[in-house]
């Protein structure tokens, strides 16, 4: 345990490269188009953040940009409940400072990674390190399965990179948050918040029993841009988009 402890303070705000891969599509083919080019998507070369971005590393970006602070986040980027568990604008709590920040918008996400001249990680790209070029799928399956039918706690998640990373190095994929995506509602019709989104869970999917691939659809597709949750957070990456 103290070996993953000491990886999350090392890894904390440094970034991991992925090569250019492909991973399977959730989608079948569409009429008319080749059944071979589409059943894997195709994922330039970038780099992600090893572990989701902590509340510390979030206290540092308000201290900075204080438009993004509690009291002064307009409403129409972030609703009543951002960053709720928060003591005061700059008091995140003594507890969970390692933890993943959560209770923040698609929008604030945003800004954090564009005050580091980076982004949100694209859906395709979340999931192409999350499929882990089929490493260990059952186990990631599992895991993940384990996770979402598990009761939110009221408590802040445990600290980030306290488990094993998995095979390009990224801690923390299925188990502390959800993240947000650049994006996260693309499958939906643009609402004018965002560009953003991968998709419903719908007929046509390559895999039906793919029940993780729903689940994270089902939430996603569930989200506007404004929304916080407990167990919503997000990390940054570099690289094409």
């Amino acid at each position: 345990m103290r070996k993953w402890l000491w990886a999350a303070a090392v890894f904390s705000s440094q970034m991991v490269h992925v090569p250019t891969g492909s991973y399977p599509s959730f989608y079948r083919p569409k009429p008319k188009e080749s059944s071979r080019s589409e059943r894997k998507t195709q994922v330039e070369a970038f780099s992600i953040d090893r572990t989701p971005v902590t509340r510390a590393e979030f206290l540092s970006f308000v201290k900075h940009y204080p438009e993004w602070r509690r009291s002064r986040a307009k409403s129409l980027f972030v609703d009543s409940h951002y960053l709720k568990d928060w003591r005061s604008d700059l008091d995140p709590g003594r507890e969970g400072r390692a933890s993943p920040i959560a209770w923040v918008s698609w929008f604030a996400a945003k800004a954090y990674c564009e005050s580091k001249h980076e982004a949100l990680p694209s859906t395709d790209q979340w999931e192409y390190v999350a499929f882990d070029q089929g490493r260990s799928k059952e186990q990631i399956t599992k895991e993940a399965l384990d996770w979402y039918g598990t009761p939110q706690s009221s408590k802040p998640p445990p600290a980030v990179g306290c488990k094993k990373p998995n095979g390009f190095g990224v801690f923390d994929l299925f188990g502390l948050v959800w993240e947000w995506t650049s994006d996260f509602n693309s499958a939906i019709v643009d609402d004018g918040e965002s560009n953003a989104f991968c998709g419903n869970a719908s007929v046509g999917v390559v895999d039906p029993s793919d029940y993780v691939g729903f689940m994270r659809r089902s939430f996603r597709s569930s989200l506007k841009a404004k929304y916080t949750a407990g167990s919503l957070g997000f990390r940054c990456v570099k690289g094409k988009q």
